[in-house]
């Protein structure tokens, strides 16, 4: 894979890393956007699921910056090797995630959340296979 392969995924990843990143937090301060989220049951999430949303947010963001560091385009931590494994480590989470996604009993979660984590472990991937 060429460095610039690597780069375009490094971006796309980020852009949705802050998209869901963004979304989490909406999530956890009470926009009834639950129906996408955590199983689909509620539509403003209970407050162990609020706090959830705001740890996933945090994660999302940590993710922004470990694939811009894998493809090389900023520098945060200077681990390589670190960041290597974890941005293998966001590909096999999202590969659970999308399976967790298509088991849900929610459609609206289906529909949106599934397509999203299949673009993050694409991306992910891409971006850990990369020079």
């Amino acid at each position: 894979m060429t460095l610039q392969l690597q780069q375009f995924a490094a971006w796309v990843a980020a852009a949705v890393f802050a998209l869901m990143a963004v979304f989490q937090l909406l999530l956890a301060i009470g926009v009834p956007w639950g129906r996408l989220a955590w199983g689909g049951e509620y539509s403003s999430l209970p407050a162990k699921f609020r706090f959830a949303s705001f740890l996933a947010a945090m994660l999302f963001a940590f993710g922004i910056t470990a694939v811009l560091e894998r493809a090389h385009i900023e520098s945060f931590y200077h681990r390589p090797d670190i960041i290597a494994l974890v941005v293998w480590a966001y590909a096999g989470l999202f590969a659970l995630s999308t399976i967790g996604n298509l088991l849900s009993r929610s459609t609206a979660e289906k529909r949106v959340m599934t397509p999203v984590a299949i673009i993050l472990v694409i991306t992910c991937v891409a971006v850990a296979i990369g020079p």
